[in-house]
């Protein structure tokens, strides 16, 4: 292989007992252990009985038990904010332009209204996500005022005006919203209400650090997080400074300085095509059927899922020097798939042709791609020359900037 042409290397994943915890670093690396401890200098990840140091900047994901879907549970209320907080909430109050909930993971809290984008409080039969798919089609967004969507006649419609207060109805579970609605103060039953959403604010000032997911599904954004002891503390970006039980914590998030995730990207240019007129399009942050991404039985939150034949291409404008991720073929149609995948910059190859099968370890790739204005994905059809089963995973493909 000729020198310009990046490392290709074979990476080991194998599946790893339910109690291991995993960690995920910027250049695609993924180890297996118990963490330690981490602080905002290093995460220590115990193997064995030997002691791992890893820097905390090249951390990218921790993932230490399975989440539940917040949007997805049945009659569950959840606040938005503009920081990337998901708060499972019930009790809810609005005093003093604070509201006030009960969350499962951060007991009594109160969040400032300026942070808040929005309450999706959905009837007992539906769920969040049901919710947001009809506000979208009612077209349903942030404007100059607040805005309830209230439910009426088996239909939703929009009320603007100004959120007044949110309080219970006598010494009932009952709450009661009011809303200054044509310059008249109403009052209306919360249980009529599918979503509160709040007028656009100013951006915070707040740089976050990562998010940290609950197993109950509540995503709380933090700008600082140390474990230490079986305890979390965490700066919110909303709630102040909690402390919180290791057994509650499904994963964390920290946002990487100087990566990209590829998924975060809109494609400049895609081509797909498939046998007899079928076209499996590209998934961002999910495999080609819509399921997690998964290799050798690890499940990774970010990258691209992709089937032959698909080209996609990104304008990356130079700005990276490298682009790494994980390659393989999902592990829901293993040991099928075969597949043939070409990385180009500007046109031009970055390495040889990968072949990818279900019958194969996961690749790890590691390119140069400095100078490289144009990034190219194409996956075509492998050596069996059909498109079955050809599953193709680009698990936590990142572009990552060089150090300064």
């Amino acid at each position: 292989m000729p020198k310009a042409f990046g490392l290709i290397s074979v990476f080991a994943l194998a599946v790893v007992a339910a109690a291991a915890e995993n960690v995920e670093t910027i250049d695609a690396k993924a180890f297996s252990g118990r963490v330690v401890s981490i602080d905002d200098k290093v995460l220590v990840l115990r193997s064995g009985a030997k002691d791992a140091s890893v820097p905390r900047r090249q951390v990218t994901d921790v993932t230490f038990d399975r989440s539940d879907d917040l949007l997805a549970k049945i009659g569950q209320a959840v606040l938005v904010s503009h920081s990337g907080d998901l708060f499972a909430v019930s009790a809810l109050r609005l005093d003093k332009e604070h509201f006030k909930f009960t969350n499962p993971l951060l007991g009594r809290t109160q969040v400032p209204m300026s942070s808040v984008v929005a309450v999706y409080m959905p009837a007992p039969t539906e769920t969040v996500g049901d919710v947001q798919r009809r506000c979208a089609k009612l077209k349903t967004s942030a404007t100059t005022q607040d805005t309830l969507v209230v439910a009426k006649e088996g239909k939703l419609m929009n009320v603007r005006g100004v959120l007044k207060d949110i309080a219970p109805v006598g010494g009932s579970s009952e709450l009661k919203i009011s809303f200054r609605w044509q310059d008249t103060d109403r009052t209306i039953a919360a249980a009529s209400v599918r979503a509160i959403v709040l007028a656009k604010a100013p951006p915070g000032k707040a740089v976050v650090a990562g998010t940290l997911t609950a197993c109950g599904g509540t995503h709380v954004a933090f700008t600082s997080l140390t474990l230490k002891d079986q305890t979390f503390t965490v700066r919110t970006v909303s709630a102040g400074e909690k402390s919180l039980a290791r057994k509650a914590v499904a994963s964390i998030r920290f946002i990487a300085a100087g990566a990209t995730d590829l998924s975060s990207l809109t494609p400049s240019n895609i081509k797909e095509y498939g046998f007899f007129d079928r076209t499996f399009g590209y998934k961002t942050n999910a495999s080609v059927s819509g399921g997690p991404l998964r290799l050798a039985g690890r499940t990774y939150r970010t990258g691209l899922g992709l089937h032959s034949f698909c080209e996609i291409t990104y304008a990356i404008d130079g700005k990276y020097s490298q682009f790494v991720t994980v390659a393989g073929i999902d592990d829901v149609v293993r040991p099928a798939g075969n597949a043939e995948l070409v990385i180009l910059g500007d046109g031009k190859d970055l390495c040889e042709p990968i072949h990818l099968t279900g019958k194969d370890e996961a690749k790890t790739i590691r390119l140069d791609i400095a100078g490289v204005k144009s990034l190219t994905i194409r996956v075509g059809f492998g050596a069996d020359g059909l498109d079955v089963a050809d599953h193709v995973d680009l698990a936590a493909a990142r572009l990552i900037k060089a150090d300064k």
